[in-house]
């Protein structure tokens, strides 16, 4: 039998990774919801901001370290974990490279689009699946 390609391993890293992020997503925002007089907001934060930390963590850590370990851990754990830890490490290397003004209209186009397509695809799909008790 034939070794795994290169990208097949790539995938196989990736797939693992997010399966391990999403379950660990789960876990930490189900556990925070869980406590009192804590604002539905809350545990994606918390999420979102850890990722954002340990994407900068792993973004230094391995620098020097082959493609797996970054496929691994941050496309795939963290990206499973949250993808906004992808977006504040675009923007940080954006910073780093003196591009603030990209920075910026990243930021403020991402987080603008973001809630106005939301806001769309909940209004088409209110159109295609009416809520309950509609005519």
């Amino acid at each position: 039998m034939d070794s795994v390609s290169r990208p097949g391993l790539d995938l196989l890293a990736v797939g693992c990774g997010g399966a391990i992020g999403a379950i660990l997503r789960f876990v930490c925002t189900s556990a925070v919801a869980r406590l009192d007089s804590v604002p539905a907001s809350i545990p994606v934060f918390g999420v979102n901001m850890a990722g954002s930390f340990l994407i900068g963590v792993l973004a230094a850590g391995l620098s020097s370290s082959g493609p797996a370990w970054s496929l691994f851990l941050v496309t795939g754990v963290l990206g499973g974990f949250t993808t906004f830890s992808s977006f504040s490490l675009d923007n940080m290397r954006l910073i780093r490279e003196g591009h603030w003004g990209s920075m910026l209209t990243n930021v403020l186009a991402q987080c603008v689009l973001g809630i106005l397509l939301c806001m769309a695809g909940f209004a088409v799909a209110q159109r295609v699946w009416p809520p309950s008790g509609s005519a």
